[in-house]
């Protein structure tokens, strides 16, 4: 830290300057420590208690406890010290470089509601973990309280690599990712359309019939299913006004499902969970199939669209990914398993027939 800057020498100026306040390390974060009124709420004598600043233990962080102590020390001659005031402004080490990694991926990225919800999904779910220190051992800390080879899991030490390398925090939290990949989806159960129609039985006279029909009909993704209205009722087309990837126009596959099912003669889109989080929302569905044991996640409705878009209707990957509100690649990564089955399938069906 160099010898002007440790906490005896900023405790020696100090003191020599007569404040009333000592800079205290506890932890690896800097607090204020002198004689304070009680806090709001609470009645008593005034005692020696302490001011946790947020501030790391190096030279930045010191000569910002030492300016903030003399800002203390002036309030208490004055008899003007407020708890409020530091109630209200005091944040943790941690949650000041959260706050600057958030900026910083905001200013990249914008502030749309695909932005947001990115934000919240593959980095906020992990940081809300993150104690007040942020240390190499407070991030392993946090990457491990998620399930073993889990997407959370993938997803948090992912979220955890990127804020240490922004606030330059030596730490190597890959070796506990785990083994969870694309593979996973790839076990996924992807019902038949006939399976499909048969399951839909199950939603009727349900406020969630309307959801389960767009999911099977459009491919949305369960939170998407509260944030979409009909485009051209004609043409059958519907718009999803914001979600994971923002805005889009989604086209129907199994058009008949639409007339069979009467979907426009009923539309109506389920209640949003209050809070208006895609995760809350998506869970409403999620807990609306384990109720009536369809079999199968919501999502799996998604799958099967994308599938039947390259298998029965021959679309074409650049065309299904962007109905889906994915890339190209994305798509092929996941779907690549059943496209190249499929393809495998007809081919030796065609050497067959054609002998």
């Amino acid at each position: 830290m160099g010898k002007d800057w440790t906490i005896d020498a900023v405790n020696t100026r100090l003191k020599a300057a007569k404040a009333r306040v000592a800079v205290v390390q506890r932890g690896n974060s800097l607090n204020l420590r002198a004689t304070l009124p009680l806090k709001p709420g609470l009645k008593g004598k005034a005692k020696q208690q302490y001011i946790s600043l947020g501030y790391h233990a190096n030279v930045p962080g010191l000569q910002r406890a030492e300016a903030e102590a003399k800002v203390v020390s002036g309030l208490l001659v004055t008899g003007e010290f407020d708890w409020n005031r530091y109630l209200k402004k005091v944040k943790t080490y941690s949650q000041i470089w959260i706050e600057k990694f958030r900026e910083d991926y905001i200013c990249k990225h914008g502030e749309s509601d695909r932005a947001k919800f990115n934000y919240e999904n593959n980095f906020n779910f992990a940081f809300k973990r993150i104690g007040d220190n942020l240390t190499c051992d407070e991030l392993l800390k946090v990457a491990v309280s998620f399930p073993a080879n889990s997407s959370r899991r993938a997803r948090a030490v992912a979220s955890l690599t990127a804020l240490a390398e922004f606030a330059k925090i030596e730490c190597n939290i890959s070796p506990y990712r785990g083994s969870y990949g694309n593979r996973k989806v790839k076990e996924r159960y992807i019902p038949s359309d006939e399976e499909i129609e048969d399951k839909h039985q199950l939603f009727i006279n349900s406020q969630w019939l309307t959801a389960y029909e767009l999911m099977a009909v459009y491919g949305l993704r369960n939170h998407e299913v509260f944030f979409c209205e009909v485009e051209d009722i004609e043409k059958y087309t519907l718009k999803v006004t914001t979600g994971k990837t923002g805005p889009r126009r989604v086209y129907p596959l199994n058009i008949h499902w639409i007339t069979k099912w009467g979907i426009f003669e009923h539309f109506k889109i389920p209640a949003s969970a209050k809070s208006q989080s895609h995760r809350e929302n998506g869970n409403k569905i999620n807990h609306a199939f384990k109720k009536r044991n369809v079999g199968f996640v919501p999502y799996s409705l998604r799958h099967a669209y994308a599938i039947r878009a390259h298998n029965k209707y021959r679309i074409s990957i650049a065309i299904a990914s962007a109905w889906l509100g994915h890339s190209p690649s994305t798509h092929l990564n996941i779907y690549q398993r059943w496209i190249s089955q499929n393809e495998h399938e007809e081919a030796f069906e065609s050497l067959v027939l054609s002998k």
